[in-house]
C-alpha cells in the first residue's frame, strides 16, 4: 500500500470537495455519520451512479480518512500523483493488460469454446485471455451489432486449436478507443422527439419496435395514443425519417405494425418499456434479451456458480414466465472461487444475456423472428485477434489487507461501473473477498461494512440537491467465516450470501426505480401522503423508499393503474404549469399576502439588475459547460451499450462531471482574464492615475483574481435562486388574493384521500409509513 507521503493533504482535499459541493449543489448533507464505528477497520459499500462524483462525494461527507480503489490508468493522468499520496489503491483491470498479436487469424466454433488457426496455440497457455476482432457482426443472442468477443483459455489442444473456458466466448460492449469501435458507432445513431432521445441501430429501427409492440399486445397494455399523430406516432416518423433505410421500409411490415398498436391518452413520454424490472424509461427500443427479472419482493437473487464456468455468474431466479440468466462479467479466476488463491473480482466489461420463451405467447407475423431469421452466433470467416496474459489481482487485496490491519476504511462501489440507470446494478463478488478473506487470516481481528446510500436528486443539474446515507454496520456472521475458510462449494456460497447481504443494504439506503416515470411516481405518492408533521430531508427520503417498496409488492389491478395515471397526470400538470406541490399546500393568511406581495414585486427587478453582470461575465463559462457535458453523455449513450437505449438525458451520471472539470478549467482562466481588464482598465481611469504605483496594480489583480470576481460569481448565483424563490412566494401571494389554482388544489386533495385509502387498505397501514422516529 502506498502511503500518505504529504501531512494535510487528505484534510485539505477534504475542505476542497466541500467547497465544490456547496457551490455545485443547493444542499448537501450527509445522515447517520453518528453509527460509523471509529478506531476499526471498515469497509465502505456505496452506489455508484454520478461518476467522478460518488468518489468526491464520500471524500465530503465521511468523518474520517478513505483510501479508494481506482482504475491503475488514471495514475498516469494529472490526478494520478494526488491519488497515490492519499493512499488510493491502484487496480489493474483485464482491460487494462497488455496485449500482445496473435499469428494470422484464427475461426471460431459455433458454440464459441474452439478456436483454431495456423500456430494459434504456440503463443498462448493456459489461462491467457483471447480478443478476436470480428468487425461489425450482429450477435443473434443480442439482436445488435457488436465487434469483439472475449475468452480465457481452458487448455491447448493443438498447436492449431484452443479451447476456450465455458460457456465459451462473449462479447465486448463499444468503447470511444479504437478504429473497429468507431465503426460500432457508426452503425448506430442517436434519434431525438421532443425531450427523449433514442439509440436506434441504422437499419434496424422497425424490427426492435416491432418486437416491444408484440409483447405490448400480448400483456394487453392499453396505454399507447391509437392516432398516428399521437407520441408513438410521432416518435416512428421521427426515427424513420432520419433513417438512412427509410425508404427501403416495406409497406406491409409497416401496416403490420400498425395493426398492433392499441389506444390510450396522448401523454408525451408515454410509450411505456416491459413490465420487467429493467425496463429502462420509456423505451420501445428495449430488446428482451436485456430484460433482468427480480424476485417477487424487487431484490436481485444471487446463486452460486456452476462448476467449470470461469466466470461467476448470478442467476436471476423470478416468480415470472421467462427464465433470464445474467453474466455479469467479473473476470473471477478460477482460483479464487474454488479456493486455491485470492483474485480481484471488481471489474466489469460487460454483460452477456440469454432468455427463454415465454409459455403461451404465440410467435406474432411482426415478430423479429418471423420477419428475420436469427443470425450465426458468430462470424465463420477468419478473424485477427490478441492475446494477454492472466492479471495477478493478490496484490490488491493484500493492499486492502494491509489497510485493514492499520484500522483504516476502504471505500468500494462494488457495481463496479458508474451507471445512468435508476436502481443499482448487479454487485460485484470482488467486495465479498476482501472482508471474508481478511476475516479468514485473521481470527481475532473484527472488520466491518458499513453502506451507503448516494442519493443524487436531478443528479445531472446545477444546483441540485445530494445527501448520503450511512447505514448501520454490518458485522460479517462467524458461520460466513468458516464457510470461506473451507474453500471450494462452501466458499463460493459465502460469498454469495455476503454479497446479498450487502446489496440488500445498499439498496435500503437508495430510491430505486425501474423507470424515470415511476420515480416520479413515488416522490408524487409521498408528497400526496397526509403525515400530519413536517418532514425533515432524511425523513423525505425514508419514506419514498418506502412507497417505492410498497408500490413493488401491488398486485397490478385496474384501480391500481387508474391511480397511477392519476399520480402522473396530476405530477406532470404540475411541471408543464411550472407549480410545485408545496405551493399547493401553502396557505398564508390574506394580510400576510396583502403586505408581502407589492415589496416583493418590487424586489424582483432590483435582484435582476444585480444578477446582469455576473450573468455576462461568467454565463457563457456555464453555458459551454453545460454544452460539452451534453456532448460527452451523448457519446457515452452512443458508444456503450450499458447506458439506457432511450433517455431524456443520454449519459446522465456523466454530465454533473463534465460540468465540473469545464468550469474548473475555464472559470479561473475567466477569473484572470476579468481582473487583467479591469486592473488595465483602472490604470487608466484619470481620477486615480496618481494613486496606482506598480505594486498596487499587482496587490489589485490579486484580490480581483482570488476575491472579487469568486465572490462576484457566487453571488450572481445566489441572486438568480432568489429571484426564482420569491417568485415562487409571489405566485402564491396572488394565488391567494385572487383565488386562483383552486381546481387544481381540488384535484390535489381528491388524490391525497386516495392515496390515504391505498394506504390503508393495501399497502399495509400507516404504521409501515410512520417515519416521525426517523432521524
Amino acid at each position: 500500500m502506498v502511503r500518505r507521503v504529504i501531512p494535510g493533504l487528505y484534510s485539505f482535499l477534504k475542505l476542497l470537495c466541500r467547497t465544490l459541493f456547496h457551490i455545485f449543489f443547493r444542499d448537501y448533507n450527509a445522515f447517520h455519520t453518528t453509527t460509523i464505528p471509529s478506531n476499526e477497520p471498515i469497509l465502505v459499500v456505496a452506489n455508484h451512479g454520478n461518476y467522478l462524483l460518488d468518489a468526491l462525494a464520500l471524500l465530503a461527507t465521511y468523518p474520517g480518512q478513505i483510501s479508494f480503489l481506482m482504475a491503475k490508468p488514471i495514475f498516469d493522468t494529472a490526478i494520478g500523483g494526488i491519488a497515490t499520496m492519499i493512499g488510493t489503491i491502484p487496480v489493474e483491470r483485464p482491460q487494462d493488460a497488455v496485449k500482445y498479436d496473435g499469428q494470422g487469424h484464427v475461426v471460431i466454433s459455433k458454440d464459441g469454446r474452439i478456436i483454431r488457426g495456423d500456430g494459434c496455440g504456440r503463443g498462448m497457455t493456459a489461462g491467457d485471455t483471447v480478443y478476436i476482432d470480428c468487425g461489425s457482426f450482429q450477435d443473434a443472442s443480442k439482436d445488435s451489432r457488436v465487434t469483439q468477443c472475449y475468452g480465457v483459455i481452458e487448455a491447448i489442444i493443438s498447436d492449431n486449436e484452443v479451447l476456450i473456458k465455458a460457456p465459451g466466448l462473449k462479447w465486448i460492449p463499444a468503447s470511444l478507443t479504437t478504429e473497429r469501435d468507431i465503426q460500432y458507432i457508426k452503425n448506430h445513431k442517436i434519434v431525438s422527439d421532443g425531450s427523449l432521445m433514442y439509440r436506434v441501430e441504422r437499419g434496424n429501427t422497425l424490427r426492435g419496435i416491432e418486437a416491444i409492440k408484440a409483447e405490448e399486445l400480448r400483456k394487453n397494455i392499453d396505454i399507447l395514443p391509437s392516432g398516428t399523430s399521437g407520441t408513438f406516432g410521432r416518435v416512428m416518423q421521427k426515427i424513420f425519417s432520419k433513417s438512412p433505410e427509410a425508404d427501403a421500409i416495406d409497406h406491409s411490415r409497416f401496416m403490420a405494425l400498425e395493426s398492433v398498436r392499441t389506444s390510450g391518452a396522448d401523454v408525451p413520454g408515454s410509450v411505456p418499456a416491459p413490465a420487467d424490472f429493467h425496463s429502462n424509461e420509456s423505451t420501445p427500443l428495449l430488446k428482451h434479451s436485456q430484460a433482468r427479472h427480480f424476485g417477487a419482493s424487487g431484490h436481485p437473487i444471487y446463486s452460486t456458480v456452476r462448476r467449470g464456468d470461469s466466470n461467476t455468474r448470478l442467476s436471476m431466479s423470478t416468480t415470472r414466465s421467462s427464465s433470464v440468466v445474467v453474466d455479469v462479467e467479473e473476470e473471477v479466476d478460477s482460483r479464487h472461487m474454488s479456493g486455491h488463491g485470492p483474485t480481484y473480482g471488481q471489474s466489469s466489461t460487460g454483460r452477456d444475456v440469454t432468455h427463454g420463451s415465454v409459455p403461451g405467447s404465440p410467435i406474432s407475423p411482426t415478430s423479429p423472428t418471423a420477419l428475420n431469421p436469427p443470425a450465426a452466433r458468430f462470424p465463420t470467416e477468419p478473424c485477427p485477434y490478441q492475446y494477454s496474459r492472466p492479471i495477478d489481482h493478490s496484490l490488491i487485496y493484500e493492499s486492502v489487507w494491509k489497510n485493514f490491519g492499520d484500522r483504516r476504511t476502504v471505500a468500494i462501489f462494488p457495481e463496479g461501473v458508474s451507471s445512468d440507470d435508476y436502481h443499482l446494478l448487479d454487485f460485484k463478488y470482488g467486495c465479498t473477498v476482501m472482508v471474508l478473506g481478511y476475516l479468514a487470516q485473521n481470527s481475532s481481528n473484527t472488520l466491518r461494512i458499513v453502506p451507503c446510500g448516494l442519493n443524487f436528486f436531478n443528479r445531472h443539474r446545477f444546483r441540485s440537491r445530494f445527501y448520503a446515507d450511512f447505514g448501520v454496520p454490518i458485522t460479517v456472521p462467524d458461520n460466513l467465516v468458516t464457510m470461506y475458510r473451507e474453500g471450494g462449494e462452501a466458499k463460493k456460497k459465502a460469498c454469495t450470501e455476503l454479497l446479498q447481504i450487502i446489496h440488500t443494504a445498499v439498496e435500503n439506503l437508495t430510491l430505486n426505480a425501474p423507470n424515470y416515470d415511476d420515480l416520479r411516481l413515488y416522490k408524487a405518492t409521498r408528497r400526496l401522503f397526509s403525515t400530519g408533521m413536517n418532514l425533515n430531508v432524511s425523513q423525505k427520503l425514508e419514506l419514498t423508499r418506502r412507497f417505492a417498496k410498497g408500490y413493488s409488492k401491488l398486485a397490478v389491478t385496474p384501480s391500481i393503474a387508474e391511480l397511477k395515471r392519476d399520480i402522473n397526470a396530476f405530477d406532470r400538470h404540475l411541471l408543464q404549469k411550472g407549480v410545485r406541490d408545496w405551493q399547493l399546500t401553502a396557505d398564508p393568511s390574506i394580510w400576510t399576502a396583502l403586505i408581502c406581495i407589492l415589496p416583493a414585486v418590487f424586489l424582483l427587478p432590483a435582484l435582476f439588475l444585480l444578477s446582469v453582470p455576473g450573468t455576462l461575465l461568467f454565463g457563457p463559462v456555464g453555458l459551454l459547460a453545460t454544452r460539452v457535458a451534453k456532448q460527452k453523455g451523448r457519446e457515452a449513450m452512443l458508444s456503450f451499450q450499458s447506458y439506457l437505449p432511450v433517455s431524456r438525458w443520454p449519459g446522465r451520471d456523466l454530465i454533473a462531471t463534465w460540468k465540473i472539470i469545464v468550469c474548473l478549467a475555464l472559470m479561473p482562466l475567466c477569473f484572470i482574464v476579468d481582473a487583467t481588464l479591469l486592473t488595465i482598465w483602472i490604470r487608466h481611469w484619470e481620477p486615480l492615475q496618481e494613486f496606482w504605483t506598480l505594486g498596487r496594480l499587482i496587490a489589485f489583480w490579486f484580490i480581483a483574481t482570488l476575491g472579487l470576481f469568486p465572490t462576484m460569481a457566487y453571488f450572481t448565483v445566489w441572486t438568480w435562486e432568489w429571484q426564482i424563490d420569491l417568485k415562487m412566494q409571489i405566485n402564491i401571494w396572488w394565488w391567494r388574493i385572487s383565488g386562483g389554482k383552486a381546481e387544481m388544489k381540488r384535484w390535489r386533495q381528491d388524490l391525497v384521500g386516495k392515496v390515504n385509502q391505498l394506504v390503508d387498505q393495501r399497502m399495509g397501514g400507516r404504521g409501515g409509513f410512520d417515519v416521525s422516529s426517523w432521524t
